[in-house]
């Protein structure tokens, strides 16, 4: 991939079998004029596809390509697998994948019971990828008339949808937010956001359940970095609630807390600070706690939050 192009958003469709291109192109009939793309010489970097324009006012393109090859978990050796590891370090998969993220997507897909086992009996995939060609940081902020990194991971996951009724697809996933989802579970989430008016974050980040010390919980998102926020363009962080042993409070209730943390982030372009408080679950304040490094895998920036109930959370998740 040239240096000049960056991947800023991804998404993927797991198969329980290879795809052929002309399978591919017949998934994509509402998309208009697809130029056909040949492969890489290593399939980690690019399999037989197509390439979809982006809307106007987004320089760039949408690479769509099949792989027959079960999608690589880890990093790669760079002794016995450097394909692969140069892909990883490249972005080929994603702006913001961990080594393990479909193993933890798998484990974590609370809406999606199957999902322990569907998704792992894959034998091939089809990427997406949003590239756009950077006039200059790609990170910057986005220029007038250009969209938002939201927006492109929405076109990736509209390419995914329209892929998902392929004969041998097992289901959708995002590979940087850890989320894997039947054909009917994308459809049901897009169908709430369209009539919500939010974006479709169920689809795009995680959100988990860990036990850790003394009966806490550990409720978190994955998938945040993938977004950006204010006019610096920061990068999200993820949000962590730490939860003590109690019934006060109600997993849902915290689960729609980091749902909505993450929301206003990301719409509204106001940060939330190390010690700021804001209302929350059980009727009491929450106060925030930014981290260099999560309470678990993988590594990113968060927002850890303990409630103002009076319990003192162990030292090992301060």
């Amino acid at each position: 991939m040239s240096d000049s192009v960056v991947t800023i958003a991804s998404a993927v469709v797991l198969f329980d079998r290879a795809v052929s291109r002309e399978e591919l192109l017949a998934g994509l009939t509402a998309f208009p004029s697809p130029q056909q793309q040949e492969p890489a010489t290593h399939w980690a970097s690019g399999g037989a596809g197509v390439s979809l324009d982006l809307p106007p006012g987004f320089p760039g393109t949408i690479l769509v390509d099949t792989v027959p090859h079960r999608w690589p978990d880890d990093m790669g050796d760079p002794q016995t697998e450097p394909e692969i590891a140069s892909a990883w370090k490249q972005g080929q998969f994603g702006p913001a994948v961990h080594p393990g993220s479909l193993t933890r997507a798998s484990l974590q897909s609370w809406a999606w019971p199957a999902a322990r086992d569907v998704p792992l009996q894959h034998r091939a995939f089809i990427r997406v990828r949003v590239h756009k060609t950077p006039t200059q940081n790609p990170r910057a902020v986005p220029q007038p008339g250009e969209s938002l990194p939201w927006e492109a991971i929405a076109l990736a996951t509209q390419v995914c949808t329209a892929l998902l009724p392929l004969p041998g697809a097992l289901g959708y996933f995002n590979p940087n937010g850890e989320t894997v989802r039947s054909h009917e579970l994308v459809l049901d989430a897009l169908e709430y956001a369209e009539s919500a008016d939010v974006p479709p974050l169920d689809l795009w980040a995680n959100v988990r359940l860990f036990d850790l010390d003394d009966g806490w919980k550990l409720m978190d998102t994955v998938g945040n970095a993938q977004f950006l926020m204010g006019e610096h363009a920061v990068v999200l962080p993820d949000i962590e609630a730490c939860i003590p042993p109690n019934d006060r409070y109600d997993l849902q209730e915290v689960d729609g807390f980091l749902r909505d943390i993450t929301l206003f982030l990301l719409t509204q372009n106001i940060p939330i600070r190390d010690g700021d408080t804001v209302p929350g679950p059980g009727g009491v304040h929450w106060t925030a706690h930014a981290r260099q490094q999560p309470l678990t895998d993988p590594p990113r920036h968060c927002l850890r939050f303990f409630p103002e109930d009076g319990t003192t959370p162990p030292d090992s998740l301060r």
